[in-house]
């Protein structure tokens, strides 16, 4: 039994990785796809805000970006680059409505989504640092940056606190009443907190799973898959 739970330990090893790490395609899909995967968490939170304000997808809408930031593979200056691109149209889709009084405010439009697009690299960066360098949690990290950076939007260049994640639970009167301890960043806070539970326990299910089925994968003395216990 002590041998087939090493040739279990190594099988699943082999399909996580070490330390929970993530499964060998997961991880290559994470190196090969960030554009994909930062523009799918812009998607998701663009839907959490007006006009669709399917504000339950803000709880998840993260999740890719936080996939990135767990991502074990360094990171290369034109993927800033990118999903600095990434967010700027997010915010040119968030903020359509500037273009419309006048022509004028077009500009006015692609200016301050240009700038504004920026906060999702720093986002990924900083969080990217507090996990890795500082080896802090990420549900800490990710939160905590979060709304650090909605607190730098509200004040640098004379503040835009518009669209902010807390934003999307105005109809949730329940969760606003934490805003009486740190204002909508507190809320903020709270729902990056919650995202970054809620991938960590994703992965660490998908880790399960794949320990069961390396367990049933190993063949026993009459040719038969083992199930250990």
């Amino acid at each position: 039994m002590t041998a087939s739970r090493k040739s279990a330990t190594n099988l699943t090893d082999q399909i996580v990785g070490d330390e929970g790490k993530s499964h060998p395609a997961v991880s290559a899909f994470r190196t090969s796809h960030p554009v994909l995967l930062a523009s799918l968490g812009a998607v998701l939170l663009w839907a959490a805000l007006p006009p669709l304000e399917v504000w339950p997808l803000a709880w998840i809408a993260a999740i890719p970006w936080l996939t990135l930031i767990d991502n074990p593979g360094s990171w290369k200056p034109r993927q800033y680059i990118q999903w600095g691109i990434v967010g700027f149209l997010f915010w040119m889709a968030a903020l359509h409505w500037l273009r419309l009084p006048h022509w004028a405010t077009s500009f006015g439009w692609v200016a301050l989504s240009f700038y504004l697009g920026w906060y999702l690299p720093a986002f990924l960066g900083l969080s990217r640092i507090g996990t890795r360098r500082l080896r802090l949690p990420l549900t800490v990290v990710a939160a905590t940056v979060w709304a650090g950076l909605e607190v730098v939007r509200a004040h640098l260049l004379t503040g835009f606190t518009m669209a902010s994640l807390s934003h999307t639970q105005y109809r949730w009167i329940s969760l606003l009443q934490i805003a009486d301890l740190g204002g909508a960043y507190a809320v903020s806070w709270v729902i990056m907190f919650v995202t970054s539970c809620l991938y960590l326990s994703g992965k660490r299910g998908l880790v399960f799973l794949f320990q069961n089925r390396a367990c049933q994968a190993l063949p026993s003395k009459h040719g038969r898959s083992t199930v250990l216990r």
